[in-house]
């Protein structure tokens, strides 16, 4: 078994979750396209590892946790970073699919600008 553990991902799972910060939310930057994540999928089933990481973000989130998770949290903290770094500029117009789709053809790639 493989765990891949990818950093922010460009899909449209932002624009699709219930949301309570009043714009629309997006995955923390730096971003991934949803191609990297599903070439390390494949790479994976080539080459069993126990950990695959995509990107530099996914190391250094999981570095940070293994020397300290306080630290990690404090990183996150800072200046309100992880808040911040998901919020963007467009207000959130209230669609969701926490109960019901979207009625929207399927699309892997999401809006994300970052």
């Amino acid at each position: 078994m493989t765990l891949v553990l990818p950093a922010g991902v460009n899909t449209p799972f932002f624009e699709h979750a219930r949301s309570k910060i009043e714009v629309k939310p997006q995955p923390l930057p730096p971003v991934y396209q949803p191609e990297a994540i599903a070439d390390t999928v494949v790479y994976a089933a080539q080459h069993p590892r126990r950990d695959l990481h995509v990107g530099g973000a996914s190391w250094m989130f999981t570095v940070l946790q293994r020397i300290s998770p306080a630290l990690m949290d404090r990183f996150m903290l800072l200046g309100d970073l992880g808040v911040r770094g998901q919020k963007t500029t467009e207000p959130d117009e209230g669609r969701d699919n926490l109960f019901k789709p979207i009625s929207e053809p399927g699309r892997v790639h999401g809006n994300s600008r970052t």
